[in-house]
């Protein structure tokens, strides 16, 4: 693949395919997407249910991640920027609701750092997430 700027959008939930938070409302939690995009051009792109086959899964979008980086040849390490469907504010407010009950860390990029490196075996450079 050519050099360019690569950045990689990311819509779901927080929960891996048979887990469930019921603790966040369902809109935080929107259908599980990937989508890579080098330059302003959409490269790959799929949702979630397309490939657990779980309709509107509203999960973690792991497999579309893996699908969006397969189809351009690329890893997870060479994306330039991740970005997420919903502000950082609102994303700390349901993450407050959410530890009420579980801990979880209430920084949303970091979250979504170690999901990332959970789900795919990869550390995150933290500038790659725009303020």
């Amino acid at each position: 693949m050519e050099n360019g700027m690569l950045s990689i959008g990311l819509s779901g939930g927080l929960d891996r395919i048979y887990e469930s938070s019921p603790e966040l409302p369902n809109t935080f939690l929107h259908d599980g997407a990937a989508v890579l995009v080098q330059d302003g051009r959409v490269i790959a792109a799929v949702e979630e249910e397309r490939l657990n086959r779980v309709k509107h899964s509203n999960k973690f979008p792991s497999n579309s991640i893996r699908y969006c980086l397969s189809t351009a040849g690329v890893e997870l390490g060479d994306i330039d920027r991740i970005a997420f469907y919903a502000t950082e504010a609102y994303c700390k407010a349901m993450l407050e609701r959410l530890s009420v009950s579980q801990p979880v860390p209430l920084d949303p990029k970091l979250l979504l750092r170690q999901l990332l490196a959970r789900e795919l075996g990869a550390e995150i450079d933290p500038s790659g997430f725009p303020s």
